[in-house]
């Protein structure tokens, strides 16, 4: 579901019901929330050229398709989009899951748009924290779940386990 053109994050809309955005608002909270997920990789995408926020979503959508694809609709993920400061330009921040034994190096090349990095995902949640926090302070431009993860499914049942009021999700 798209609902950028109502400035409404995808994350604060889970199903039928908003997250009341208070319970959001600290790093802590979207830290704890974030790092529930399995996750497998932490990437980072840059463009070489401007494009539109709309036009850089199209190009992650297209980027995306063929890794689902191939793990059969099982891969995921959670991206943060902003706009770098001194080039003016869009680049993406993205914790993936269900990538099984797919290389990194394969995706990284396969972004050639820009520059691409993709690391295992640290146990440690520092690039959980890191997107938490350019959240909370309200730094990016948009934030979104998508693949596997894109109808909520997990998302809800994660915020059941955290006890998260009922009536915020």
């Amino acid at each position: 579901m798209y609902l950028a053109s109502r400035q409404i994050s995808w994350l604060e809309y889970l199903g039928d019901n908003y997250i009341t955005c208070g319970e959001w608002d600290d790093m802590e909270g979207w830290g704890a929330f974030l790092k529930k997920f399995p996750w497998d990789w932490y990437a980072t995408l840059t463009f070489k050229f401007n494009v539109s926020l709309d036009g850089a979503k199209r190009r992650l959508y297209r980027w995306l398709r063929p890794l689902n694809r191939r793990r059969n609709g099982k891969a995921g993920y959670f991206a943060v989009v902003e706009l770098q400061e001194n080039r003016k330009a869009w680049h993406f921040h993205l914790l993936m899951l269900g990538v099984g034994n797919s290389l990194p190096r394969t995706w990284e090349n396969k972004w050639y748009l820009g520059h691409a990095k993709i690391r295992p995902y640290d146990e440690s949640g520092k690039a959980v924290y890191y997107l938490a926090q350019k959240i909370a302070k309200k730094e990016p431009a948009d934030y979104f779940f998508g693949g596997i993860l894109e109808d909520a499914a997990m998302a809800k049942e994660i915020m059941k386990e955290m006890n998260i009021p009922k009536n915020t999700y």
